[in-house]
Parts: C-alpha cells; structure tokens; sequence
C-alpha cells in the first residue's frame, strides 16, 4: 500500500452529467486533500457513448490521473454530434490550502457552426464561419468564480474589444455561471467583437 496503484477503467451504457457532477462525495473527497498525496497513483477512465437528459451532448471520456501528488484530467471529452468536440488538454488540480482550484486549457473543433450558433441564439449578424475555439478556464471551487483568458477563434489573436469583454465577465463578482441564459449572453458579448 505504499506506494498505492489504483488502475480503474469504467464503461457506462448511459451516463446522467448532473447526477455526476452534483455528487459532493467526490467533490469533498477531492478537497479534503487525500488524492494529492506523493505515494498515491490513481488512473481512473470513465466513458460512456450516452449521454442521458441532455439534449445536446451526446458521449464523454473523462480521465482523472492523481500521480505523485499531483491531479489532471488530460484527453477528457466531451462530444455533441451536432456541434463538435470539446476536448481538455492540459489541465491541472490544485489544493492550495483550502482552496480547490482547476486550471486548464480547451479545444473545441466545431462540426457545425450554424448549430453552434442557433443553440446559442447568437443574432446573424455575429454569424461568421468558424472551425475552432481554444480558452483556458481557471476555477475556484470554494469561491465558485470563474477566469476564461486565452480565448482564440480560429487561431487568431484576440481583439482588444474581445479581450475587454473577457476581463468585464472575469471581474464581474455575480457570475451567475450556472445560468444557461447569462452563460448564452456571454457567450454572444464574444461573438459579437469577432470580426472574423
């Protein structure tokens, strides 16, 4: 048991995200700081090609490696066959003292932009051609706040009005990021400086 090797991998018919994300069992073990310890090694996969009560995502792979002290949930996915892949590529957990933070970086390949954009009800005139969207997402659990930075749309470098909204929804202490129709306004507030 010391060191501890834990390999688990976990196929699922169907998968429920709320039920998932809403268990504070794992969230509370996550923070109570026992995943990070130096003689732990734990590789866990969790997939499932169904996604349950969610009319827009369909399957996802989630992978959280807790090695030497350290937690990621590199090569997770999340795929909607009528918008595209959302992958996270490098990411980290941190437990610093009693703050429970995840950081990381995203892909979307978008399959259909004209989907992307009737599901965000994003008005025509935002509507230009796009393939890819890459951000990085910082996240204070115990503060439930959230940064968004790096944000690029087809590679490209950000517009000084893009980045101002970015920095307006990061300073904003009501993020209300758990409100489909605010999280749609934000999102359009980008789309509507990109001048494609």
């Amino acid at each position: 048991l010391n060191p501890f090797n834990l390999v688990l991998d976990i196929n699922l018919k169907k998968i429920d995200l709320k039920k998932l994300f809403n268990n504070s069992i794992l969230f509370e073990f996550i923070k109570s700081g026992k995943l990070f310890h130096d003689n732990l090694n734990v590789v866990i996969s969790l997939q499932s090609p169904n996604i349950s009560n969610n009319k827009i995502l369909d399957s996802l792979k989630m992978n959280l490696n807790a090695i030497n002290g350290e937690i990621n949930f590199n090569k997770s996915y999340i795929l909607s066959n009528k918008i595209g892949l959302l992958e996270s590529q490098n990411n980290q957990l941190i437990l610093d003292k009693d703050n429970l933070i995840f950081n990381g970086n995203f892909n979307l390949d978008i399959k259909n932009s004209n989907y992307f954009f009737s599901f965000f009800q994003t008005p025509k005139e935002y509507r230009k051609p796009i393939k890819n969207i890459s951000f990085n997402l910082s996240f204070n659990f115990l503060e439930n706040t959230l940064n968004v930075n790096n944000f690029k749309i087809d590679n490209k470098k950000p517009s000084d009005e893009l980045v101002n909204v970015l920095n307006n929804f990061n300073l904003n202490d009501d993020q209300q990021i758990g409100n489909l129709i605010i999280f749609k306004k934000f999102v359009n507030n980008i789309f509507s400086t990109y001048d494609g």
